[in-house]
């Protein structure tokens, strides 16, 4: 009997591959991720397990998984925080799921860190304190020039392609390596015959 859990991977897998980039369509699927999430008390984690092994589990869409995550965060799926937490081992996934994989949580970090860094160096509107009164001042809101939002827009472009870029490579140093250890492994094998 499969469990709801493993429902939720399957749902994932079948919408999402190679060929129908979760980039590109997942908001067309949020509404559907959205409500099954609120179905269980850890129903956002369960998602999030479910995207782990997505990339995990399907090697060419893991030079994606860190365009993909911002997509996912600029929807607001997940908070900053949540992905943070998740980053930093302060938010533990839920074990009794079956969809429950360290190893695939610790590749995932592996594609996510210049994501996440991004995330934790990124500049926003932040309260100032004014020392007069003791009390957090909102700043005032401005109109943004045109130009202003042409260059966040273009900051942003230029951050999602440089994080492909360095999956791309990692994807490619994978390849390489993997090519070797097979390699490796052929010669060793005609050593002994």
């Amino acid at each position: 009997m499969l469990t709801p859990d493993y429902k939720l991977y399957i749902l994932m897998c079948g919408i999402f591959s190679v060929k129908r980039s979760p980039i590109k369509h997942w908001s067309l699927y949020e509404s559907i991720f959205q409500e099954l999430s609120g179905e269980h008390k850890e129903g956002q984690k369960r998602v999030f397990q479910a995207i782990i092994l997505l990339f995990m589990r399907n090697p060419e869409l893991k030079p994606q998984a860190a365009t993909f995550m911002k997509v996912v965060y600029d929807a607001e799926f997940f908070s900053e925080s949540f992905l943070i937490d998740w980053y930093n081992k302060k938010l533990k996934m839920d074990k009794t799921c079956c969809m429950y994989n360290s190893k695939a949580e610790r590749e995932m970090r592996s594609l996510l860190g210049d994501f996440v860094k991004w995330l934790t160096t990124a500049e926003y509107g932040e309260e100032e304190y004014d020392e007069e009164t003791g009390e957090q001042e909102k700043p005032q809101k401005e109109e943004p020039a045109a130009e202003v939002v042409e260059s966040e827009a273009a900051r942003q472009a230029r951050m999602i392609k440089e994080m492909q870029a360095k999956q791309n490579s990692k994807a490619e140093d994978q390849k390489v390596e993997a090519a070797l250890e097979e390699e490796e492994k052929a010669n060793n094998e005609e050593d002994i015959g």
